[in-house]
């Protein structure tokens, strides 16, 4: 082995694929590479969803308040930083009153939590009851153009 201060490694785990460039005397364990291929495939996801965020309407959902644990101390769940994903089309970061366990369950209508969650859920719904029947008259006209387009083959020279 050629002497570096970094070696490749070749990682397979969790469907992960990937060469890595690490220091020769760094210490890699088995949940450091699970948390690495995790990341890996969340980023390979959000770059998708960002592709076509713009045809849906998204909301980033967070608490503002830790959660207690059993063992007596208290930590977000969900921060902010965790929720909402920066850069996508259409999306609205959603503060909920609340702690994570408590975030969805209300007291009453009146709770500030109920008249959040339940005014965004009401918005999307009225904005599908618009969008739906646009979509199915763009995938009409999609199909017809498409059954247009195998009655005049065009052919190519080349």
């Amino acid at each position: 082995m050629e002497a570096s201060s970094f070696q490749s490694i070749r990682i397979r785990l969790f469907s992960c694929h990937r060469y890595v460039q690490v220091p020769n005397t760094a210490k890699i364990t088995v949940p450091a590479i699970a948390q690495g291929c995790r990341l890996i495939v969340l980023q390979q996801q959000l770059g998708q969803y960002g592709l076509i965020s713009d045809q849906f309407i998204t909301e980033f959902a967070y608490e503002e308040y830790q959660t207690p644990t059993a063992l007596g101390q208290s930590l977000m769940v969900v921060p902010r930083a965790s929720a909402v994903v920066p850069g996508q089309t259409n999306a609205e970061p959603v503060a909920i009153h609340s702690n994570h366990h408590n975030m969805v369950k209300y007291t009453s209508r009146e709770d500030s939590g109920y008249k959040t969650v339940s005014g965004h859920l009401k918005d999307m719904a009225n904005d599908a009851i618009k969008q739906i029947p646009q979509r199915w008259e763009a995938e009409k006209r999609s199909n017809e153009g498409s059954s247009l387009r195998s009655q005049f083959p065009v052919y190519h020279k080349y």
